[in-house]
C-alpha cells in the first residue's frame, strides 16, 4: 500500500461525509472527521491545524460561509468542497496562499454504504477554473484511482441541473408510481421489479433506443387516454409536459439531421 503523504479532515455528517468517510479509510487515508452537532469550535481548529487537506462535504450555502469564518487564519491549506453547481470566483484564502478546489463526486449516495469497488468507479468533476497542469486527482486523493474529469465554471449549474434531472427526477417518477401503484391499483410495488430493473438495463446499453410507447409511435388517441386517466391521480399535467419535451428534443434532432 502506497504511504499517504497527506493528513484530512473531513468537515460535514450527512450521506457524503458517511460515505467519503467510509471510502477514504478504507483506502488507507490519514483522516479525521468534525460536524456542528457532535464536535466543539475548539476541535475544529485543532483539526484544522493538524491538516493539509480540509473536505468540505456541507451544504452548499455553507460552504464559502464556513471557508470565511473558520478557514481564513490558516496558512498552505487545500481546501476541496464537492458542490456540483457552486463555483468560488474569489479566492477567500488568497492571503494565505490556501487553494479552493471544486470536486463533483458524480454519483447519488444513499443511506446505505456501498462496495468499495463501487466507489473507486466515482468520477470527479474538477473546475477547469484551476490550472489543469497544475490539478488532478494526484494532488488532493493520491491514494485514489478513480476517473476525473475538468469542467468550465460557468457549465457547473448546467451540470449539476442536469444530474438533478436525471437521477432525482428519476426517483420522485417512481416513489410517485410505487405510491399509486399501491393506492389506486392496489397492487404491490414489488410487482414493478422486474419492469423496473429492465428499464434500467436497457438505459445503460443503449440510452437513445429505450423510448417505448405511445411518445414514440405518435399514438395520440392513447395519450389522450393516458392524460384523462391521470388527471385522477394529479399526473396530467406531466405527462402532457413530458410530451411536449420529447417533441421538442425530437423536432431538434430532425432538423440537425436535415442541415
Amino acid at each position: 500500500m502506497r504511504q499517504e503523504p497527506f493528513s484530512y479532515l473531513l468537515v460535514g455528517s450527512g450521506r457524503l461525509a458517511k460515505h467519503f468517510a467510509y471510502y477514504f479509510k478504507s483506502k488507507g487515508m490519514s483522516l479525521r472527521t468534525w460536524s456542528r452537532s457532535t464536535h466543539s469550535i475548539e476541535q475544529l481548529n485543532s483539526s484544522v491545524k493538524e491538516a493539509s487537506h480540509i473536505l468540505l462535504a456541507i451544504s452548499d450555502d455553507q460552504i464559502e460561509k464556513f471557508i470565511s469564518q473558520h478557514l481564513q487564519n490558516y496558512k498552505h491549506k487545500i481546501i476541496v468542497h464537492f458542490s456540483g453547481a457552486l463555483s468560488i470566483t474569489n479566492l477567500l484564502c488568497e492571503k494565505n496562499d490556501s487553494e479552493i478546489i471544486g470536486a463533483h463526486p458524480l454519483m447519488s449516495f444513499s443511506y446505505e454504504l456501498y462496495d468499495l469497488k463501487d466507489y473507486e468507479k466515482i468520477p470527479f468533476i474538477f473546475d477547469s477554473k484551476v490550472n489543469e497542469n497544475e490539478i488532478g486527482l494526484s494532488k488532493i486523493f493520491p491514494l485514489l484511482s478513480n476517473p476525473f474529469h475538468y469542467l468550465e465554471s460557468n457549465k457547473k449549474a448546467l451540470y449539476h441541473a442536469l444530474c438533478v434531472v436525471g437521477g432525482n427526477f428519476t426517483n420522485i417518477l417512481w416513489a410517485t408510481v410505487e405510491k399509486e401503484f399501491v393506492s389506486s391499483l392496489k397492487l404491490s410495488p414489488d410487482v414493478l421489479a422486474e419492469y423496473k430493473q429492465r428499464v434500467f438495463r436497457n438505459n445503460l446499453l443503449d440510452s437513445k433506443g429505450t423510448l417505448t410507447g405511445p411518445f414514440i409511435r405518435q399514438d395520440l388517441a392513447t395519450i389522450e387516454k393516458h392524460t384523462q386517466a391521470l388527471e385522477k391521480v394529479g399526473l396530467a399535467q406531466l405527462y402532457t409536459s413530458m410530451f411536449q419535451v420529447y417533441e421538442q428534443i425530437n423536432q431538434a434532432h430532425i432538423a440537425k439531421e436535415t442541415n
